[in-house]
C-alpha cells in the first residue's frame, strides 16, 4: 500500500554486518524496495566486481561440484518448504543469476514475469536463483502463490545473510555470476535480460 513503511526483521549477525557495510538509511517501504539500515540504491548499482573466492568449486557430499562464490548457508525451498544447502542449487561451471526479493516488494511483483519468461527461455544456459528474505516465511509462499513464480527456485533466506554477503541493499536486485565463479555485474531494478546474458558472457 502507497506511503505504508515496514519494519524489516533482520537477525542480529546480519543486522551486525550490515552496519560495518554502511551507515543507517531509512525503514523499507513497499513502494521503493529501501531496506532499513542499508546504504542507498546508487551505492550498489553496476559494480564492475564483486566477491570472489580463490577456489570457485567445491565438492558436495553427492560429489557435485558447485560455485563457492555462493556463501555457505542453508536456505528454504520455498514451494517444497525444504531445507537445502544453497552453493547445491548452483553447479559449478555455468553462470548463476541471482534474484533479491522480499514479499512486500511491489517493484519484484512488478518484475516477477520479465524472470519467469527469462528462465523460460534461457534457464538451460544460465542458473535462475530467487533470494528472497525480509518479512516472513508464509508472506513468501504468498508471494510465489500471488506471482505465478511457484515453478522457478526460489528460496528464503531467514536471516538475511546472503544479502549482506553480496553488500544487497535494495530489493529486487540482480546479480549475475559468470561460469567462471565470479560476480561479474550488479543492479538494482530494471530487470533486463540482454544486460544478463552479456554479464553471464551467454552473448
Amino acid at each position: 500500500m502507497a506511503g505504508r513503511t515496514r519494519t524489516v526483521r533482520w537477525s542480529a549477525p546480519a543486522i551486525a554486518a550490515a552496519l560495518l557495510l554502511s551507515a543507517c538509511g531509512d525503514d523499507a517501504d513497499e513502494a521503493t524496495g529501501r531496506t532499513s539500515g542499508m546504504p542507498t540504491a546508487a551505492a550498489i548499482v553496476d559494480p564492475a566486481t564483486g566477491p570472489t573466492t580463490d577456489a570457485p568449486e567445491a565438492e558436495t557430499g553427492s560429489g557435485a561440484r558447485v560455485n563457492t562464490v555462493l556463501p555457505a548457508v542453508d536456505v528454504v525451498r520455498v514451494a517444497r518448504d525444504e531445507k537445502v544447502a544453497l552453493r547445491a542449487l548452483a553447479p559449478a561451471g555455468k553462470p548463476v543469476l541471482l534474484w533479491f526479493w522480499a514479499p512486500h516488494c511491489t517493484f519484484c511483483r512488478g518484475e516477477a514475469p520479465d524472470l519467469i519468461a527469462f528462465a523460460k527461455e534461457h534457464g538451460d544456459r544460465i542458473t535462475v536463483l530467487g533470494l528472497g528474505a525480509q518479512d516472513d516465511l508464509d508472506q513468501a509462499k504468498g508471494f510465489l502463490a500471488d506471482t505465478g513464480t511457484e515453478g522457478l527456485e526460489m528460496v528464503w533466506d531467514a536471516g538475511g545473510k546472503t544479502w549482506v554477503h553480496f553488500k544487497v541493499t535494495n530489493q529486487p536486485t540482480v546479480l549475475v555470476i559468470d561460469a567462471q565463479g565470479k560476480v561479474s555485474r550488479k543492479w538494482f531494478r530494471d530487470f533486463d535480460a540482454d544486460a544478463i546474458l552479456r554479464a553471464a558472457r551467454l552473448t
